[in-house]
């Protein structure tokens, strides 16, 4: 029988919480039991502790209080008879015994006409508190807790509490409990977990009564014929504690006298042969409210209490208007990095904050605003080293049509936005986005504080608009991009293990306190050694008669002997290590416990000891309390036996707050696909290195990216007297950090056009100035088709593609300035018929003609007589007849036209002519370009389309150029723009940068204005290398493009370096003193412009290291912040000027479409260059792999290897690109082996297929954390998918 094992049920200490009434318990009472065992008792396999149960009852009202007294006195006392006495159960049985009580409490309850109820032994209805009746006391402790207290179900003005005691143990000993090996229990009195009571009407700090009786007992496993009380059926000694009022004790029965009744009332409260004692156990209880501000501890209590009640600034922020108007959105997701790939689909990434979301959305939010807490909840270190940590169980990214004309407001200040979704139908369906993966080897160079390791996670992947790879992609319009994501919090996992160490902490605590007073004391013997305890505590002064630090003793608890002090010690430390994980306020307190239990020489005052337990467990209680709310019958995760499994589960404990958090959140930019479909620049690559088969940004290697570094600047610098490029390798050292920071267009695209590969053509024989002019009316012409409401897919079409490219051209620009800008050139070859005005004179000869060409010169004399050309006149002179052809040319056409084959005839004539290209450029360009009239300033003023006037503007010259270029302000100004610089103000050959380096001079065809104060210096082609002088090239629109793409349109290469904070306010800044979440916020990302030593680091990691990399225009303000010369006097009206220059043009003219805007700069890690295929599966069971298939779909998955031990492994088969289930070698027994769990079985997705769809009917599963962690007694799935199965997922599943 089990029960032998149970010496005794003690309450240690007792402590009472009020609220306020609003508050779903108006008071809370935490018990803290203990049970001393009889470890020999022997071995008893076999034996059911599933039925060995506790019963805790709480009585606040006095004739409840009486009644229970006087059962409790009986039942001890039959006890202590029956133990005293062999016979005595035999001669008073029980059931005899407990009719007896129950037949006299019955008739004192008819004597007092029931003014008072009696009927305390009824096996229901009421229901005792020692009844034991299984069917009625499954029913009313399915929740272990029952509050009824009306006279109905309990008895007035009482509460109870009823578990199987294995359910309150540590899962070690419920183990050793079942296995029946007692002696291996390495101490006799168990700490059961505190029971937790909540009074919903009643503040039971305020009771003026208040008992608690405990005792253990054997649930009966089948129907007995007796009455099913505890006594009958068995039942340890039950034990009783008042706590406040009066304690009724009665006459005692003896072995004589055995059957001694209630008696009679001699008074309303006092029965006759009875005693009182008043409050004999008030010292076990503790009333937070009233404990005072004399103790030094409350301050920090009451921080404990706010932080795990309140979501402080959260709730605070919520409360104040004003600023939630102005915090309102989401700063737990980046912004979206979208970029498009050379075959037009889109790459993205995007960053998820973990800790910032669960400092929002957790129940104890709290913790994550804290980095000592938070980072053990997210990286699974300190408490949570075997618990399953916060994580994010599911992240799926969707994109959603939105209806582009309707602007709404989209937050609490007006701002509109396109934000109108358009519900999915055939025409506007759901995209779901299958092929996203998380990167686990992205590097954030300049995080300034210690982030968590998993604090931050990126995804990537890529939505798939080629109409050739997706031939049922729906991408044209405009969407927004969205992610549906589960998140796993640990945070309760979390705090139930911290409760877990400070009730060790405690227990050992209390255990070395008991030890000490209870020490025998001896004055005539000596202490032998340090571990002998006689005469170590003087029970009068309460202090030690020895130092701690010689006093030597074993504590069961910790299994560890030791020194009091060193016992001391690391109670203190463990404390502190678990307290401010919670509150940041309790230095105070740690000192005052250290000062007293480590100092003045190791002779303490034992009390001190007990006064920390006591502050202990008003810290569990408050812990406890809030746990109750998330799991009312198992706060602290027990483990339950597999016998009491069914049982458990048809009792309720299985219904809890589940700690997972499903949310949606779309990003704020409006996409708009199909209109910039093949147009854009590429500042870095032609084509991804992938060959789009990553689902992701494209990657470029260093080597890759130094190599086109070094093309940019040998685009604009050779070495003097050399024709040849720079050796750019020795350059870009000399220029530093510019040569790997600053590009201009490495590929221009437009659709129906050749690629225009800039940096092939920049080292053509001359620039390609027919090129560029195209490009420069193909991108107005784009611009024209895709306004608002314009043309998606636009394709740039030539009225007439036989032309040559001159004529091409020019229709271009023709039919650009009439459909814009509504002007017409008109052309034509008109002949002008000269005057007829009278000739007088010498008479020519009629053989002499005058070969005057009609095209070019004007005939001012007509014949003498009009009559000669119908006829008159024989002898024509020369003029007359010189008319007269001219007219009949003219009369003759009239007849060709309608001849056969005129049209085409003249058609071919009229497209070989070669078009004045020059004139319609230049009013296209002003119109289009510049469109601004400004009388006040020149044309050739102007500085945006000038090669030439920031040089004059900076006063740079062929005897400063040098110089200025050798100081370190110079260092910033990216290639193209010195190059610039040095071609303008430079006629000769120059030694720049400490180097024989000068800048490539363009080849030009032609020059134009010797005006010196507009000329540059070039080469003009067929001319030799002399460098000559022309005017400033950019002033002609016809060639002002080329320049514009190769000196002007420049970005900047950035790297993500980290993320900043939020600024504190003022007004809350007392809440936020803890507060780090408010620190690396995704919306405040840190770009930086890329160093040399940057990429030097990233090619010396070999793979290991890879960083997130933009191009971003070259702003207006960098351009004048950078330009600006080193004289400083002189910096005030330079800007002024510039700023007014370089402002009068439309900045948006140019801003092309960016391919692969963003890019992962780094190596291939060792894995990768081995020939990982890339490829991912989904993460499930906190793990993905890499794999590789054939072409039916058939292959293995990688290795995956728990981080721990690299023994639990496992890999899945995949066959018709199925992932098969598998799970770790060595499951189950992984953590019997290895000491770490492994993975259950399970199954992944293969990343990189998509779908579509109008109902999002096809629902994502989500892994879900092992439900141990929670007290769940199986695994349960809490998404069930008709595509995969759901498995269970656990911290280090392998």
């Amino acid at each position: 029988m089990s029960l032998k094992l149970i010496r005794s049920v003690k309450i240690q200490n007792a402590t009472i919480d009020s609220h306020s009434k609003s508050s779903a318990a108006h008071s809370t009472m935490s018990v803290f039991p203990t049970v001393e065992i009889n470890s020999s008792a022997g071995y008893g396999k076999g034996s059911d502790f599933s039925n060995l149960r506790i019963r805790i009852i709480v009585a606040h009202a006095k004739h409840s209080c009486m009644m229970i007294d006087y059962i409790s006195q009986r039942f001890m006392e039959y006890h202590d008879l029956k133990k005293a006495s062999p016979i005595f159960g035999s001669r008073v049985t029980p059931a005899s015994f407990v009719s007896f009580l129950r037949t006299d409490m019955f008739n004192k309850g008819l004597d007092d006409e029931c003014a008072d109820p009696y009927d305390y032994l009824e096996e229901n209805s009421p229901f005792s508190p020692y009844s034991t009746k299984a069917d009625i006391v499954r029913k009313i402790f399915q929740d272990r807790y029952s509050y009824t207290g009306d006279g109905l179900k309990l008895p007035p003005a009482t509460a109870m509490f009823d578990a199987p005691m294995v359910e309150l143990v540590d899962s070690k000993i419920a183990n050793i409990l079942e296995s029946g090996d007692y002696s291996s229990l390495v101490t006799d009195l168990l700490h059961l977990d505190p029971v937790h009571f909540k009074f919903k009407d009643v503040n039971i700090a305020e009771a003026s009564q208040l008992s608690v009786y405990a005792y253990a007992y054997e649930l009966p496993t089948k129907e007995l014929d007796t009455e099913q009380i505890s006594l009958t059926t068995g039942m340890t000694p039950p034990v009783s504690y008042n706590f406040r009022g009066e304690k009724t004790i009665w006459r005692s029965i003896t072995l004589e006298s055995p059957m001694v009744g209630i008696g009679y009332k001699k008074s309303a409260n006092k029965y006759e042969q009875t005693t009182v004692e008043n409050s004999p156990n008030s010292d076990k209880l503790t009333i937070m409210s009233t404990v005072g501000s004399s103790m030094v501890f409350m301050d920090s209590l009451m921080e404990l209490q706010e932080n795990l009640y309140n979501s402080d600034t959260v709730s605070m922020l919520k409360r104040r208007k004003g600023i939630r108007k102005v915090v309102k959105k989401e700063n737990y997701f980046s912004n979206f990095w979208l970029t498009k790939d050379s075959d037009e689909n889109h790459r993205f990434m995007f960053a998820f904050d973990i800790q910032s979301y669960l400092a929002e959305k957790s129940h104890f939010a709290y913790l994550y605003k804290m980095d000592s807490s938070a980072e053990q909840i997210i990286n699974g270190t300190g408490l949570m080293k075997k618990q399953t940590p916060s994580y994010i169980m599911s992240m799926e990214v969707k994109r959603i049509f939105i209806d582009p004309p309707s602007l709404l407001p989209i937050n609490n200040l007006g701002t509109s936005g396109y934000s109108t979704e358009l519900e999915p139908t055939p025409s506007y369906p759901v995209k779901r986005i299958l092929n996203l993966h998380k990167l686990k080897d992205l590097t954030i160079p300049g995080l300034s504080f210690r982030a968590n390791r998993d604090r931050y996670s990126f995804y990537e992947g890529k939505d798939i608009l080629n109409t050739e790879i997706d031939p049922n992609s729906y991408n044209d319009g405009s969407f927004r991009y969205g992610v549906r994501y589960t998140v796993y919090d640990g945070s309760v996992i979390f705090v139930r293990e911290a409760l877990k160490e400070i009730m060790r902490a405690r227990n050992i605590l209390r255990e070395l306190h008991d030890a000490i007073v209870s020490s025998p004391d001896d004055p005539f013997r000596m202490r032998e050694n340090n571990s002998d305890l006689v005469n170590i505590y003087n029970d009068s002064s309460g202090f030690l008669n020895v130092s701690s630090s010689n006093i030597e003793m074993y504590s069961k608890h910790a299994g560890l002997t030791g020194s009091l002090l060193e016992h001391l010690t690391a109670i203190l430390d463990s404390y502190r290590e678990v307290i401010t994980l919670f509150i940041t306020s309790d230095q105070m307190v740690q000192q005052y416990f250290r000062d007293r239990l480590l100092f003045n020489e190791g002779y303490l005052e034992v009390a001190v000891m007990e006064e920390l337990v006591r502050y202990m467990d008003m810290f569990i209680h408050l812990l406890y309390r809030r746990l109750s709310e998330f799991f009312p019958t198992n706060p602290l995760g027990r483990d339950i036996p597999s016998s009491e499994s069914n049982d458990f589960e048809s009792r309720g404990l299985l219904e809890y707050r589940a700690p997972f958090l499903t949310d949606e959140h779309y990003f704020d930019k409006k996409v708009s696909t199909g209109k910039s479909y093949g147009f854009g620049v590429d500042y870095v690559m032609d084509k991804e290195d992938d060959q789009g088969s990553h689902n992701g940004l494209a990657r470029i290697e260093v080597n890759n990216y130094r190599t086109r570094t070094q093309q940019e600047v040998g685009k604009y610098f050779t070495l003097s007297g050399v024709e040849l490029p720079a050796e750019t390798l020795a350059l870009s050292f000399l220029l530093g950090d510019v040569s790997d920071r600053y590009l201009t267009p490495y590929i221009i695209r437009v659709p129906n056009r050749k690629p225009l590969l800039q940096v092939r053509e920049s080292q053509s024989p001359t620039y390609p100035l027919n090129k560029y002019a195209q490009l420069f009316v193909d991108t107005y012409k784009h611009k024209s088709l895709v306004h608002q409401g314009g043309l998606h897919d636009p394709i740039i079409i030539d009225s007439d593609s036989t032309l040559e490219q001159n004529n091409r051209l020019y229709n271009s620009v023709v039919e650009l300035l009439q459909e814009q800008h509504e002007v017409a050139f008109q052309e034509g070859n008109d002949f002008i018929y000269p005057s007829l005005d009278v000739v007088t004179g010498q008479s020519l000869k009629t053989t002499e003609v005058d070969d005057l060409e009609v095209n070019n010169k004007l005939i001012t004399n007509g014949p003498k007589l009009i009559p000669s050309l119908i006829g008159g006149n024989v002898d024509l002179n020369s003029a007359s007849r010189i008319y007269i052809k001219a007219v009949d040319t003219s009369l003759s056409s009239q007849y060709s036209i309608n001849k056969k084959g005129y049209t085409d005839s003249k058609l071919k004539k009229t497209q070989q002519l070669d078009r004045p290209i020059k004139l319609p450029f230049a009013i296209f360009g002003e119109l289009s370009v510049d469109p601004q009239l400004d009388l006040a300033a020149s044309y050739q003023s102007k500085m945006f389309n000038s090669l030439k006037n920031l040089s004059n503007k900076m006063g740079l010259n062929q005897d400063n150029i040098t110089d200025i270029f050798g100081m370190d302000a110079a260092g910033k100004i990216p290639a193209p723009i010195k190059s610039m610089l040095v071609i303008a103000s430079s006629k000769e050959k120059n030694a720049l940068f400490g180097g024989d380096y000068d800048a490539t001079r363009p080849i030009l065809e032609d020059q134009n204005s010797n005006i010196p104060s507009e000329n540059i210096t070039v080469k003009i082609f067929g001319d030799g290398d002399d460098f000559q002088t022309t005017g400033d090239p950019m002033k002609v629109y016809a060639k002002f493009m080329a320049f514009w793409m190769n000196y002007k349109q420049t970005v900047v290469v950035e790297y993500l370096s980290g993320f900043g904070n939020l600024k504190r306010l003022h007004e809350i800044e007392f809440a936020q003193t803890a507060d780090t979440s408010r620190r690396g916020k995704l919306k405040l990302s840190r770009w930086l412009p890329i160093t040399t030593e940057l990429v030097n680091q990233l090619n010396d990691a070999k793979g290991t290291m890879k960083i997130l990399c933009r191009v971003r225009n070259y702003t207006l303000q960098e351009y004048i912040d950078t330009l600006l010369p080193p004289v400083q006097s002189a910096i005030h009206a330079i800007v002024t000027q510039v700023r007014t220059d370089m402002a009068q043009y439309d900045e948006d003219i140019f801003d092309f479409p960016v391919y692969n805007e963003y890019f992962i700069l780094g190596d291939q890690s060792p894995m990768e260059q081995e020939g990982g295929s890339g490829k991912k599966t989904s993460e499930n069971e906190c793990h993905a792999h890499s794999y590789k298939v054939d072409a039916k779909g058939n292959g293995w998955t990688s290795e995956a290897q728990h981080p721990d031990n690299p023994n639990v492994k496992h890999k899945h088969q995949i066959l018709n690109f199925v992932v098969q289930t598998a799970q770790s070698d060595c499951y189950p027994q992984c953590e019997t082996k290895y000491g770490v769990k492994g993975a259950a079985p399970h199954v992944h997705e293969l990343l990189g297929e998509e779908m579509t769809s109008q109902t999002n009917a096809r629902a994502s599963s989500s892994p879900t954390p092992n439900t141990d962690d929670l007290g769940q007694t199986r695994a349960r799935s809490v998404t069930r998918s008709v595509t995969r199965p759901v498995t269970t997922s656990r911290r280090g599943g392998y």
